[in-house]
């Protein structure tokens, strides 16, 4: 965590630390993947159809993304060859650039879509309005905390 904490200050920080916590953080993925089937298991019948697939088909995604994700880095940190380049690629400063870039449109392309389903379904539905708004609101309110916090520490 300290890790990933360095590296989103622009600090430098170790790699080889820092694939052994993405190691970790895919055995969590999975961790929490069967424990949503456990909780689904425990209210079958009482959420319907829809619920039990979601939570059913979603934990097994979950559970397979943290496979993947403690697979790959686990096979990193065995070839440090691979581990060199690729902690050269990552610590890259336009890599890093293209990658704040493309957060900072897709959550300006996902706040223009979030308005335009606002104006859609005020006159249709308006509690899905208020939820899509205060999805919105609460996004606008994460921005604002971490530009606090990135001023305070930068």
């Amino acid at each position: 965590m300290r890790e990933w904490l360095k590296a989103m200050h622009g600090e430098d920080y170790d790699y080889r630390k820092m694939v052994k916590g993405r190691v970790l953080l895919g055995k969590v993925y999975m961790g929490l993947g069967v424990l949503e089937i456990l909780v689904m298991g425990l209210l079958c019948g009482r959420s319907g159809e829809f619920a039990e697939n979601f939570y059913l088909y979603s934990g097994i995604a979950i559970i397979v993304c943290g496979f993947l994700i403690a697979r790959k880095n686990r096979k990193l940190l065995s070839f440090q060859q691979e581990l060199s380049k690729m902690e050269i690629r990552e610590k890259d400063e336009r890599f890093r650039s293209i990658g704040t870039r493309s957060w900072a449109m897709a959550g300006y392309v996902m706040m223009l879509g979030l308005y335009g389903a606002i104006l859609v379904f005020v006159a249709v539905d308006g509690q899905v309005a208020r939820t899509l708004l205060l999805v919105m609101l609460a996004f606008w309110i994460l921005v604002l905390a971490f530009q606090i916090y990135f001023r305070k520490t930068m």
